[in-house]
C-alpha cells in the first residue's frame, strides 16, 4: 500500500480513515480545527510564516481554548523577530491559562521559555532571566533550552561566570547542545580565548556541519579575522537555512546586511548591490531608511512629513518604539493631544526618560485627567528638585480646583528658575483669568525685566491692560516696547490693535502699515484688511486680506475672512480665481485647495474635485492630514448643501466622503444624523455600531444616540447613553446634558448624585455647580443650594443667575446680603424678567419702596403675562397706597 505523505491535510486523512473506524464521529469543527493546525505546521516548514500564522488564527477563531495555535503563532513572532507583538501575545495567552492548574505547568514553561526569547530579542537581559526563573520542574529539553538562553542572556548582559556555568549545565545535561557550544565558543572569543571559541565551535560542527547557527558563527569568525572570502560562503551557506523564510526576519536581514560588507571587502560590488536593493526593499529596510527620513524631516522642523515617514515605519512595525515615540512628540507639539496621549502612554513604563514623562504629563493635564499627570510627577521628582517638575504638578493642581497648592507650587518653580519667562505669563494668565489682576500685572512685569527682549509677555501685557479698559496704560506699555525694540512687527501691530480698541482708526491705519513697511508680514496686511471691511472700504480690505493669504495661504483665518467679506461685496467668483492661482503657486499650502474643493463638492463639480483631492494628496504626506483636509471638505460641503435644502447633493456628498474615507468619523456621524432624520434609526444604529468598533474611544456616536433619544423623549435610555459617552471622555458639557435628561425624567436624586461626582472630577467648572445648586434648592435642600452657588460665584463672580438665585435663597434671613446679590445680577443683566423681578421685590422687602415700584414696573414691562411679577408688583403699589393700580393689577 502507498504511504500517506506527512504533509497530506489532516482533514483528508481523517477523512480517509473514518470508514476503518468505529469510534464517534469527529464534529465539524474538530475536523476545521485540526485541519487548520495542520495547514499551520506545513506552511511553518514550507517557510511560509505569514501563511502558517493566518491558519493558526484560524484556528484559534475555531477553538480559543486551546493553547496550541497560540503557541505556533509566537513561535513564528520569535522565528521573524518580533519580540513585542511575541511577548504581547504571551501576556493574553497568560490570561487564558488557570496558573493554579497542575496540568498547565507544560503549558506554563513553554510559555516561560518564549518569554525569554522574546525578552532576548528586546534585549532585555534581565527580564529574560525572571521569565526563566518562573520555570516550574521542566523537562529535560526544557532544561536544555532554560540554560543555553540563561548563558545567552548573561553573557549579552556581560557577566561571563554566569553565562559559563549556564552554558555548562546545558552540557552536562546534554553534551552535544549545538547551541550550548556555540554559545560556549561566543563566550570565549568575546574574551579572547580563541583556540576554546574553535575547540567548542568544532564540537557543534561534529554534531551538525550544516546548521544554519553553526555556519553563521564560522562566518563571523572569518569575517573578524579578515578571511573574507571564507566569510562570504559561510555567510551564504547560513542564508541557506536563515533566508527560506517569507517574511525579511530579524536574522535573516542581520546575516545579509554582514554578507554585503564582506563582499564588498571582497570586491564584488555587484553581488553587494543586489542584496542592497534586496534589503532596501524589505521591511526592515524601509523601516530604516523611514525613519532615518523622518528624524530629517523632523530636525528641519518639517513636522507634518516626519510624521507621514512614522506612520508608514509604524503600519509595518506596529510596536516600534522609536517610532512611536517621535510620534508622540510630533502629536504633542502639534497639539493633537488624544493622539500624544495614545502614543506616549505606551511607552510610559519602557522609557525611563524624565521628559518623556513631563510631556506625558502636560497631554494628560490638556485632556482633563489632571490627577493622574500629578501623581505621575510627583513619582518623577518626589524631592521637588525640578523646576519644571514642580510647575507641571502645579499646572497639574490647578486644574483640579486645588488653586492654594497649585500657586505654591508655580511660585515656587518660578524662585527656582526665575527666568521662565512662558511659565511666569502663563502663570499671570491663569491670576487674570481668576480676577488677580494686580497680581498678574506684576508677574508680567517682572516677566519683561528679566526677559527685555521676550514679546510675549509685553504683548499679553498690553492686550490684558486694554481689555481691562486702560487704554492709556496699554498704549504706554507698546510704546515703551517700541522704543526698546524699533524694528518688532508685532509692537506695532498691537498699538494699531490699541488704537482701534480706543476708537482711533485713522491711528491704527498708520501703525498697520508701518508694520506693513517695516517688514511685509500677513498679520498686518490681515489687520489693515478687517479694519478696512469694517470701515465699509471693500476695496482696499480684499487687497490686504489677498495679501496676507498670498503670503499665508494655510491660514484658515486669514482665508475664511477673505471669503467671508468677499461674499458681503459680490466677490466670490474674483476671489475663487484668485485662490486658484494661489492653490497653484503654492508648493505645501492645501488650505485654498480645501476651500475651492469644498466649493466644487457644493456645485457638484465632481471632475474638478478629483483634480483638487489629487492635488492636496501630493501636497501632504501625513496620512492623517489627508483625511483630514479631503474627508473635512467633503463634510462642509454636505452640511451646507443640507443648509441649503439640497438632500440628494448632500446623501450623494455622504455617499462619495464615506466611500473615500470609509472609516471618517465625522462624515459616518453626519449620515448617521441623517437617517435619524430621516426616522430611519435602525440605520443610523447600524452606521454608529460601526462606529464604535472603528473608533472604540470615541463618545461621539454614544452622544448621537442619546441626543436623539432625548428628542424622542426616551430620557432614561438617554441618561444610560449620556453615561457610556462620559465613560469614553469625559466633559462638563457631558455631564449637563446628562442631568438634564435625568431631570426630564423625574430622577432628580440621581441627577443630584452626577453632578456632586462631577464637581469633584471637574472643580473649575461654574456650570456644573449652578445646575446642582438649582437641583439643590429645588428638592428644598437650601443648605446645600447656597453652598454650590457660593461656590459658583468663587468660580465665575458675574453669573447673573447664580447671583439672582442666591439672593432670593438668602432675601429673608440676610435681606442685606441678598440686596448686593440681586443688584449685581440686575446690573449683568438688566434684561431678564425674572432678575429684574428678583432685584425689585428684594428692594421693596429692605424698605426703598419707591425704587421697587420702579424696578418691579420694568419687569412687568418685560414680561407682562408672568403672574408672580404681577403679584410682586401690585403688593408694592398696595403697600404703596396706589390702590387702583393694584387692583388693575390683579385683574
Amino acid at each position: 500500500m502507498k504511504s500517506i505523505q506527512p504533509w497530506l491535510p489532516l482533514a483528508l486523512l481523517l477523512a480517509l480513515l473514518a470508514g476503518c473506524s468505529n469510534d464517534d464521529q469527529m464534529s465539524q469543527e474538530e475536523v476545521e480545527f485540526l485541519s487548520h493546525m495542520d495547514q499551520a505546521q506545513f506552511f511553518r516548514e514550507q517557510g511560509e510564516l505569514q501563511a502558517s500564522t493566518q491558519e493558526a488564527r484560524n484556528a484559534m477563531e475555531l477553538k480559543p481554548d486551546q493553547f496550541e495555535p497560540w503557541f505556533l503563532v509566537i513561535r513564528n513572532l520569535i522565528t521573524a523577530g518580533d519580540g513585542d507583538t511575541a511577548e504581547r501575545q504571551l501576556d493574553e495567552l497568560a490570561e487564558r491559562i488557570d496558573t493554579e492548574d497542575p496540568e498547565n505547568r507544560d503549558h506554563l514553561n513553554r510559555m516561560a521559555l518564549a518569554r525569554a526569547q522574546a525578552r532576548l530579542i528586546r534585549e532585555d537581559w534581565d527580564g529574560a532571566i525572571e521569565a526563566l526563573d518562573s520555570l516550574r520542574e521542566p523537562e529535560r529539553n526544557q532544561q536544555i533550552t532554560a540554560h543555553r538562553l540563561a548563558g545567552d542572556a548573561h553573557r549579552q548582559a556581560g557577566d561571563a561566570d554566569a553565562a559559563r556555568k549556564a552554558y555548562k549545565r546545558a552540557l552536562d545535561t546534554n553534551p552535544g547542545a549545538i547551541m550550548a557550544h556555540l554559545g560556549f565558543s561566543r563566550l570565549a572569543w568575546q574574551q579572547g580565548d580563541k583556540e576554546a571559541a574553535r575547540e567548542h565551535l568544532a564540537a557543534a560542527r561534529e554534531q551538525d556541519a550544516d546548521d544554519s547557527e553553526v555556519w553563521l558563527w564560522r562566518a563571523r569568525i572569518a569575517h573578524q579575522e579578515g578571511r573574507f572570502e571564507e566569510a562570504a560562503e559561510a555567510y551564504t551557506q547560513a542564508l541557506e537555512g536563515i533566508g527560506r523564510y517569507d517574511v525579511m526576519t530579524r536574522r535573516k536581514y542581520e546575516t545579509i546586511s554582514l554578507l554585503i560588507d564582506v563582499l564588498r571587502e571582497n570586491g564584488n560590488a555587484s553581488q553587494a548591490f543586489v542584496y542592497e536593493e534586496m534589503l532596501a526593499n524589505s521591511a526592515p529596510g524601509t523601516i530604516r531608511s523611514g525613519m532615518r527620513a523622518a528624524r530629517e524631516a523632523y530636525g528641519e522642523g518639517n513636522l507634518s512629513i516626519a510624521a507621514g515617514h512614522l506612520e508608514e515605519v509604524l503600519a509595518q512595525a506596529p510596536g516600534h518604539d522609536d517610532a512611536g515615540i517621535l510620534l508622540g512628540i510630533i502629536r504633542f507639539q502639534q497639539g493633537r493631544m488624544d493622539d500624544a496621549e495614545s502614543l506616549l502612554s505606551e511607552y510610559q513604563d519602557k522609557v525611563d526618560s524624565g521628559e518623556l514623562t513631563k510631556m506625558l504629563a502636560a497631554a494628560r493635564i490638556q485632556l482633563q485627567r489632571p490627577e493622574e499627570a500629578r501623581r505621575m510627577l510627583e513619582e518623577l521628582d518626589p524631592e521637588g528638585n525640578d523646576p519644571g517638575v514642580v510647575a507641571l504638578i502645579g499646572v497639574a493642581a490647578l486644574s483640579s480646583g486645588e488653586d492654594q497648592l497649585g500657586r505654591a507650587m508655580i511660585e515656587q518653580s518660578l524662585a527656582m528658575a526665575p527666568d521662565n519667562t512662558d511659565l511666569r505669563v502663563r502663570f499671570a494668565r491663569y491670576l487674570a483669568s481668576e480676577g488677580n489682576n494686580q497680581e498678574a500685572r506684576t508677574q508680567l512685569e517682572t516677566a519683561i525685566e528679566r526677559a527685555p527682549d521676550a514679546e510675549q509677555p509685553r504683548a499679553f501685557l498690553a492686550r490684558f491692560l486694554a481689555e481691562q479698559g486702560e487704554h492709556e496704560a496699554a498704549r504706554k506699555v507698546v510704546d515703551q516696547w517700541r522704543g526698546d525694540q524699533p524694528d518688532s512687527v508685532l509692537a506695532q501691530n498691537l498699538a494699531g490693535d490699541i488704537a482701534q480698541l480706543r476708537g482711533d482708526s485713522d491711528a491704527a491705519r498708520q501703525h498697520y502699515q508701518e508694520a506693513i513697511g517695516m517688514d511685509e508680514s500677513p498679520a498686518s496686511h490681515h489687520a489693515l484688511g478687517a479694519l478696512h471691511a469694517r470701515d465699509g472700504n471693500a476695496k482696499p480690505a480684499l487687497e490686504h486680506l489677498r495679501r496676507a493669504v498670498e503670503l499665508a495661504p494655510d491660514s484658515p483665518r486669514y482665508l475664511r475672512d477673505l471669503v467671508s467679506v468677499a461674499a458681503n461685496h459680490d466677490a466670490e467668483d474674483a476671489t475663487r480665481d484668485f485662490l486658484a492661482r494661489v492653490a497653484d503657486e503654492s508648493d505645501s499650502a492645501t488650505a485654498p485647495h480645501r476651500y475651492l474643493l469644498q466649493v466644487a463638492l457644493e456645485s457638484g463639480d465632481d471632475e474638478r474635485a478629483s483634480e483638487l483631492v489629487a492635488a492636496i494628496e501630493n501636497r501632504l504626506d501625513d496620512s492623517g492630514q489627508k483625511v483630514s483636509v479631503i474627508a473635512g471638505a467633503y463634510l462642509a460641503a454636505a452640511r451646507t448643501t443640507a443648509d441649503r435644502g439640497n438632500d440628494g447633493r448632500t446623501r450623494e456628498l455622504v455617499r462619495q466622503g464615506r466611500q473615500r474615507y470609509t472609516e471618517h468619523e465625522g462624515l459616518a456621524l453626519f449620515e448617521a444624523r441623517l437617517q435619524f432624520e430621516a426616522e430611519r434609526a435602525s440605520d443610523a444604529r447600524d452606521i454608529l455600531r460601526s462606529i464604535k468598533t472603528q473608533h472604540p474611544g470615541s463618545p461621539r456616536p454614544f452622544l448621537l444616540e442619546a441626543d436623539y433619544m432625548a428628542s424622542e423623549g426616551n430620557y432614561s435610555q438617554a441618561a444610560d447613553l449620556y453615561q457610556l459617552a462620559r465613560d469614553k471622555s469625559d466633559s462638563p458639557q457631558t455631564v449637563a446634558r446628562q442631568v438634564r435628561v435625568l431631570r426630564e425624567a423625574e430622577r432628580g436624586r440621581r441627577a443630584i448624585e452626577v453632578l456632586e461626582a462631577a464637581t469633584e472630577k471637574f472643580p473649575q467648572s461654574s456650570r456644573l455647580y449652578l445646575e446642582l445648586a438649582m437641583l439643590e434648592q429645588s428638592t428644598g435642600n437650601r443648605e446645600a443650594a447656597r453652598s454650590a452657588y457660593e461656590r459658583t460665584l468663587q468660580l465665575a463672580p458675574e453669573n447673573a443667575v447664580a447671583l439672582n438665585n442666591l439672593a432670593w435663597l438668602l432675601h429673608e434671613d440676610e435681606p442685606e446680603r441678598a440686596l448686593e446679590l440681586a443688584e449685581k445680577a440686575y446690573n449683568a443683566n438688566p434684561e431678564a424678567a425674572s432678575i429684574v423681578d428678583t432685584y425689585g421685590w428684594i428692594l421693596f422687602r429692605n424698605g426703598d419702596l419707591e425704587r421697587s415700584i420702579e424696578i418691579l414696573e420694568s419687569a412687568h414691562e418685560l414680561a407682562p403675562e408672568a403672574a408672580e411679577i404681577r403679584e410682586h408688583l401690585a403688593a408694592v403699589h398696595r403697600e404703596a397706597g396706589n390702590n387702583a393700580r393694584a387692583e388693575e393689577l390683579t385683574r
